[in-house]
């Protein structure tokens, strides 16, 4: 029994590989049935060294050669993000957070989104445009992100979106929080004790929570925020509208739980 070697070579460096070849065992006698005759060719050649080669030259494939893409193109998915949110892919999203009214965009990473909107009356005037700003972020928020809508007053009780929780933003929910956007109407007063907890208590929970208000509300909230979001899981963005009766309220909200604070003012409008 004989090991059988084979010959090999790293292209470009040079230096050969050989197997060694080692006698393991003597063959047992082994007569043939019959006697077979082999003939050889002579060859007026001298034979080879086994223990050298002549490397031969070999083209570059062309898929070596080329260089590489700079863009994905499985299923249309591009550079920078692109298309993955069409097919529920958070993978390569690097662009800014969600935003509204412009606030927001370092919230990156944000997949659950609620937002807690002012409907008192002293928001008549200028509340079609928070309803166009509310129905822009939405519009622009990815598949694989979800909203919720949560309007207050003095009532009781907050007005919410159908069904209640966190649904992804497809564009059916879309349209629905639409028409629910524009079925909202202003009055009343303005305690947003209740939808803010609601907001907090939602399972499962948000990753941002944006808070807008036009009014001087109870400062008890800023206690009460801290035992709802004790853990800080939850960001919470502040906006002061039109009036900067509770903007030392709001900006402390923001900063105690890792949000920001702006004021927007009737030459933030359109």
């Amino acid at each position: 029994m004989f090991v059988a070697p084979w010959l090999s070579e790293v292209a470009g460096q040079g230096e050969l590989f050989v197997a060694r070849a080692e006698l393991v065992e003597e063959a047992a006698d082994v007569r043939l049935s019959e006697p077979v005759d082999v003939k050889q060719e002579s060859s007026p050649t001298t034979p080879p060294d086994p223990l050298r080669a002549s490397p031969q030259p070999m083209k570059t494939p062309d898929y070596l050669a080329a260089p590489a893409r700079q863009e994905l193109s499985l299923a249309g998915i591009g550079t920078q993000g692109g298309g993955f949110s069409d097919y529920d892919l958070p993978a390569g999203m690097t662009g800014p957070g969600p935003q509204f009214f412009g606030l927001g965009g370092k919230a990156r990473g944000s997949r659950g989104i609620v937002y807690v909107v002012d409907r008192s009356g002293s928001m008549t005037d200028t509340f079609a445009f928070v309803q166009e700003e509310l129905k822009k972020s939405i519009r622009e928020l990815r598949r694989h992100q979800s909203f919720h809508i949560i309007f207050f007053s003095d009532t009781e009780e907050p007005v919410e979106l159908p069904p209640g929780r966190l649904t992804r933003a497809g564009e059916d929910r879309k349209r629905a929080a639409f028409e629910f956007i524009d079925s909202m109407t202003p009055g009343g007063g303005t305690q947003p004790a209740n939808a803010m907890r609601r907001a907090l208590m939602l399972r499962p929970k948000p990753d941002l929570v944006y808070f807008l208000t036009d009014g001087l509300f109870d400062p008890v909230l800023v206690d009460q925020l801290e035992e709802w979001n004790a853990d800080r899981d939850v960001k919470i963005f502040t906006i002061g509208y039109f009036n900067r009766q509770s903007e030392p309220l709001l900006s402390g909200i923001a900063r105690r739980h890792g949000g920001e604070y702006r004021f927007v003012g009737e030459n933030d409008l359109p």
